[in-house]
């Protein structure tokens, strides 16, 4: 900056140290990190000359080095180490944001930590616990601190009330109370920052309305939701990821997750998912789904209208482990050609009892086996024989899946309502 400054042809004048000095309310917006560079350049005079410059330098660097002394001192009394078995800890170098940990403190004492902490406008709170035997947050728990990230589990935490959120429901960014007992939280509290919302492991057995504006993740798997309601995104117009999986869902209603625009990852795996209705996955227009998330379910069928045409995972679609016996082809052979034309993406549907004789599509074109994950694990049956994909011979499997379709139209994996256009070449 001083060299750039030398280049320019100024006239020649000596440093001034009063230039150097700052009101009281110039080192507070200092200290609150909004003005530094109005500080720097009063601290850095324009120009030098002679012995002065050298003067004027010596005497920049002291006066930075001591208010950034002064900054630094002023926050660590903020955070002085260990406070009654919580642990302070700075998580910036200026000390304008810090962390308190009171995993195995009781809630009374971890209360009374944060009133013995002097509260500072210009100091922003992440507050963790774990490993604690908590029921209820009290009221005003956090005070007036400036919390913006809460991480609480493994605490038996049951009830979070308005009244202890709500002094800080301004702040806060990001909220995680995960393997709790909670069945109970305050969804109606406005928190226009929040970005995070990660409720994991706890027994909430109804979907929550959601209203958070600026929410982009939200993982609410492992609870007991049966259903989800039609409208249970609607106000949350910016989730790019959802996670749901681990609860009992039956399935996903039709249209839910339509309004989401920026949707990137929908998980909804390890639960009890039986069918996917027509619209069930209809994603809008103008969202990215990278990954859809269905294995560990009970899925039986997929409707083929359940994705909107042409809208489909850019990177995974994963099925596996259901109980999938026909994958639709006007529903999944595009999906392959999509997959093709973008050079990415790809399928699990492994562990799945396929019939093969529905699949004559697939088998005729190997070229959508390069985008099967676990393809040596996926196979299909025909009559009482299992086969995998790999080794299944199109011709033959062609015969065989008309000879099993004379002798018994209704034996077990001789359908073949999926192969029309298999019928001649």
């Amino acid at each position: 900056m001083l060299a750039s400054r030398r280049e320019k042809k100024h006239s020649p004048r000596r440093y001034d140290s009063d230039e150097a000095s700052l009101t009281g309310s110039e080192l507070n917006n200092c200290a609150s990190r909004k003005s530094s560079s109005v500080l720097l350049s009063r601290l850095l005079p324009g120009n030098f000359d002679g012995e002065g410059r050298n003067a004027g330098r010596a005497k920049v660097r002291l006066t930075i080095l001591f208010y950034v002394t002064l900054l630094r001192i002023s926050y660590a009394l903020n955070c002085p180490g260990t406070l009654n078995a919580c642990l302070c800890e700075n998580l910036s170098e200026a000390g304008d944001k810090l962390k308190l940990d009171c995993s195995g403190v009781s809630v009374e004492d971890a209360k009374s930590v944060l009133q013995e902490i002097s509260e500072d406008e210009n100091v922003t709170w992440d507050f963790l616990a774990t490993n604690c035997s908590w029921t209820e947050l009290p009221d005003g728990f956090f005070g007036n601190h400036r919390i913006e990230r809460i991480d609480i589990y493994e605490c038996g935490l049951e009830k979070i009330s308005e009244a202890a959120l709500r002094s800080t429901s301004q702040y806060l960014r990001d909220i995680r109370f995960m393997s709790n007992n909670l069945v109970s939280f305050p969804f109606e509290l406005e928190m226009p920052n929040l970005d995070t919302l990660i409720l994991y492991d706890n027994k909430f057995d109804r979907f929550p309305r959601l209203q958070y504006p600026n929410l982009r993740l939200l993982f609410l798997g492992g609870n007991l939701f049966e259903e989800l309601p039609e409208d249970a995104f609607r106000s949350v117009p910016q989730l790019q990821d959802l996670y749901l999986g681990g609860n009992v869902l039956r399935t996903m209603p039709a249209s839910a997750l339509a309004t989401l625009k920026h949707l990137r990852i929908l998980a909804c795996e390890s639960g009890y998912m039986r069918n996917l209705v027509a619209g069930s996955l209809e994603f809008a227009e103008e969202a990215q789904v990278d990954y859809l998330i269905l294995h560990y379910n009970e899925i039986t069928e997929i409707d083929v209208n359940a994705l909107t045409p042409g809208r489909f995972p850019k990177e995974k679609f994963l099925l596996n482990n259901n109980n999938l016996t026909v994958l639709p082809q006007n529903l999944f052979k595009p999906m392959l050609q999509s997959f093709i034309t973008a050079g990415k993406g790809s399928l699990s549907v492994a562990e799945n009892p396929l019939h093969c004789c529905a699949h004559l599509w697939l088998f005729r074109d190997r070229r959508y086996f390069r985008w099967f994950e676990d393809l040596t694990s996926t196979t299909c049956t025909i009559g009482d024989e299992t086969i995998q994909f790999t080794e299944v011979k199109y011709r033959k499997l062609r015969a065989d899946c008309a000879r099993l379709r004379r002798s018994n139209p209704r034996a077990r994996g001789s359908s073949s309502n999926q192969d029309n256009d298999d019928d001649a070449e």
